[in-house]
């Protein structure tokens, strides 16, 4: 690896991603394009700022939009767009869920589901959610046109079929 000599500025920014616990040293290194050994060196003896798990969480959580809009989950997603938080204790929720917990200080009974009213699964907004039976959330989903009865969303609509067959016809 080549060296890079890095400005003031940019061992500032190094020291303050750092400080504040956004990125660790691996990141640092990445995005700097030093080795992990130049980051050590910066940093040395810079304590982080120990955030809360809460302050974590809605750090990733983006707000900017107001209070009626989705507030979207910048952080990682399961496969079906689901956000996913790691609390301190190493396990693993889904962040619609957690919201909905820190927002009501109420526990989501067991075999429930926190439901969305927008339809976006990475919405963490708490006015969005609420909790209801797995039978209501898929009486939702069909009502809303998002899940269909008989198995997996067709990939035709009605137009296309039609258009399909009348070209079939014609040869």
């Amino acid at each position: 690896m080549t060296i890079r000599k890095l400005s003031n500025e940019q061992v500032d920014q190094i020291c303050e991603l750092y400080r504040t616990g956004n990125m660790s040293q691996r990141k640092l290194a990445a995005k700097f394009r030093v080795s992990q050994v130049t980051i050590g060196r910066i940093v040395k003896g810079i304590k982080k700022t120990t955030q809360t798990t809460e302050e974590r969480f809605w750090s990733k959580v983006d707000t900017s939009g107001g209070n009626d809009v989705c507030w979207t989950w910048t952080g990682s997603r399961s496969t079906n767009g689901y956000g996913t938080f790691k609390l301190s204790t190493n396990k693993t929720v889904l962040t619609h869920r957690y919201a909905y917990r820190l927002a009501t200080g109420k526990q989501i009974p067991r075999g429930m589901h926190v439901c969305h009213a927008c339809d976006n699964p990475s919405c963490c907004n708490p006015k969005h959610l609420s909790v209801g039976t797995p039978k209501q959330n898929v009486e939702d989903s069909i009502r809303r046109g998002r899940k269909y009865m008989g198995g997996s969303r067709p990939k035709l609509n009605e137009i296309i079929t039609c258009e399909l067959k009348f070209l079939h016809d014609l040869g």
